[in-house]
């Protein structure tokens, strides 16, 4: 991997046969899968934590089953590179049947995709997570535009408070010392973002399975 880069996976979760990914999760995934009230959801955090898994021990030259995953106090995952390797981070994000794997070395990094979707309450979640500066932006376009807006500064925001392992509690500016940018060439309807403490030189598309 080229460790100045960002490599970004986009795969779906509608996956027919996903009964058989769960081999690889470790136990408390299995249980966590297990608690989902719905088969559709359960279906989509296996389908996801798979492929992260596999993509990962790719990476590293590890058996998808074999990495053991420590966590933030946010949740936010993170493992061990082997002695003398480069730390690999990543970000994993779902929305709806798409997920996305963002890829980087040596760098906290944070990815988010959202589905664009009818969402009435936006105006009022802007007033509470945006600048006022934005707030107003958002405010003073047309109503049909609202919308996609506002999941752009979202999915913007949610980036960066994902790269610090950190939760959106309050209204947040990018800070300084984090770089974001939204991601280009998605499925229809989708938008995303990812964000990092090391500037990329660019960012790679990547497919899986290769």
């Amino acid at each position: 991997m080229d460790d100045a880069g960002i490599d970004v996976y986009a795969f779906s979760l509608d996956v027919p046969d996903w009964s058989a990914l769960e081999e690889v999760l470790a136990p408390d995934e299995v249980d966590r899968a297990e608690r989902f009230r719905f088969a559709r959801d359960r279906r989509r955090y296996v389908v996801g934590r798979a492929r992260m898994r596999a993509i990962l021990g790719d990476y590293l030259g590890q058996e998808p089953r074999t990495l053991r995953f420590g966590y933030g106090p946010q949740g936010k995952p993170a493992l061990a590179a082997p002695i003398g390797a480069a730390r690999v981070d990543f970000n994993l994000t779902r929305s709806h049947e798409l997920g996305i794997l963002a890829v980087q070395c040596d760098a906290d990094i944070g990815v988010d995709v959202e589905l664009l979707r009818p969402f009435p309450e936006a105006l009022d979640i802007a007033r509470r997570f945006f600048t006022p500066e934005e707030y107003a932006r958002l405010a003073a376009l047309p109503s049909a535009d609202v919308v996609a807006a506002f999941f752009e500064y979202w999915t913007r925001k949610e980036a960066v408070v994902k790269s610090s392992g950190q939760g959106l509690s309050q209204p947040i500016d990018i800070p300084p010392d984090r770089w974001v940018a939204s991601l280009p060439e998605l499925p229809a309807n989708y938008v995303a973002a990812v964000a990092s403490t090391v500037p990329p030189h660019s960012i790679r598309r990547r497919s899986w399975p290769q």
